[in-house]
């Protein structure tokens, strides 16, 4: 596999943290995710016997890591949104101000490294990782804690 981007190293290690025997698939998945550009699996891989072969929170993690580290670069470098050239991405940074849009639509390409983060901002990240696991159907207690350790591997990975 290619190396990975920040967001990925991210969710590898909250996965880690947090869902450590669905490290195996890791790979697995954010190849999926790189297919897909979403989280990851699709949810309909199944092996022969008809047991899934999908890791459980890794997909989520994927996509709640790519939702923080963009995040985290539109807040320290506002040309971060705009990078990508074209009409597309320009439309994009506008929609994306719009509070209830900005967190369903990806950020924009990892640069592969992870912004310095004030404790203001690493809030604001842990609010909108939170929303977006909601809006993903997940139940509120299991939101907050996806939200907290995505927020806490950041503040850790802070230089």
């Amino acid at each position: 596999m290619d190396e990975l981007t920040a967001a990925e190293r991210l969710a590898r290690d909250v996965v880690q943290a947090v869902a450590a025997d669905e490290l195996p698939l890791f790979d697995e998945n954010v190849s999926a995710a790189r297919r897909t550009g979403v989280g990851g699996s699709s949810g309909d891989d199944v092996l022969g016997i008809g047991i899934e072969a999908t890791a459980v929170l890794t997909p989520m993690i994927i996509a709640l890591a790519k939702v923080a580290v963009g995040a985290a670069w539109t807040m320290v470098s506002p040309a971060f949104a705009k990078k990508a050239a074209g009409p597309v991405a320009r439309l994009r940074a506008v929609v994306r101000k719009v509070p209830l849009v900005r967190w369903l639509i990806p950020a924009e390409k990892d640069p592969g490294e992870l912004p310095q983060l004030n404790p203001e901002q690493l809030e604001g990240i842990r609010e909108l990782v939170e929303g977006r696991a909601l809006a993903l159907g997940t139940p509120v207690a299991k939101a907050a804690l996806l939200a907290e350790a995505v927020t806490g591997r950041l503040a850790v990975a802070q230089p």
